[in-house]
């Protein structure tokens, strides 16, 4: 914020339409890694046991390490652009913690369960990063003025059911991780905190 505090904002409108659709791919491209590698969103409501077995896919974990770390270039650019506002809590813990949890994943391995969360985050990240691509083009703004709450509540749906599938993971004495609980009570904050932000939209309406 000091180094804006005289300066006019950029225009980084350029930027952020190619930085979105890198993620649009990127995140697409994981998604359908993780799928072919039996991590599949049908399979929320069963158990899926043992290891990825694929070695090559171990690689992909730090790849994802790498696409979670340039998630903190939107931090800058709204430092840039002047939209300190959009720097909330949750947008910092939400990448932190993020980044710390796929950190942590990548260095002790994980199951076909363990991974679910990260498969259905890729689905619901390329949904939002479609959602502000399309946001930064004026003449389709009644479109994403109209979608984006249902942009915030696929996020919270998203949370919904990773936590029912942690739930089926417990209860069906699947194979846990020691990161698991530690993943649950992640899970739940970032619940807690869209919902939160949710409803205070809803309210500014």
């Amino acid at each position: 914020r000091r180094f804006m505090q005289n300066r006019k904002p950029f225009d980084l409108s350029t930027f952020t339409r190619c930085y979105n659709i890198f993620q649009i791919f990127t995140c697409a491209y994981f998604a359908y890694k993780f799928h072919v590698n039996g991590v599949k969103v049908i399979y929320a409501w069963k158990c899926m046991e043992g290891y990825i077995p694929d070695d090559s896919f171990k690689d992909y974990g730090w790849w994802c390490l790498m696409l979670r770390a340039v998630e903190f270039s939107e931090t800058v650019t709204f430092i840039l652009r002047k939209k300190h506002n959009q720097i909330s809590f949750l947008h910092v813990y939400h990448h932190i913690s993020t980044l710390a949890m796929v950190w942590l994943f990548h260095r002790m391995g994980a199951s076909r369960m363990d991974l679910y969360v990260f498969a259905i985050n890729c689905y619901i990240h390329v949904i939002m990063y479609t959602y502000y691509l399309m946001s930064s083009f004026p003449q389709l703004r009644k479109v994403t003025n109209f979608v984006k709450p249902f942009i915030t509540l696929s996020q919270i749906m998203q949370f919904v059911t990773m936590l029912s599938n942690f739930y089926i993971t417990y209860t069906t004495s699947c194979h846990i991780s020691i990161l698991f609980y530690l993943q649950v009570l992640n899970v739940a904050t970032l619940l807690v905190l869209f919902s939160k932000f949710y409803l205070k939209s809803l309210s500014k309406e």
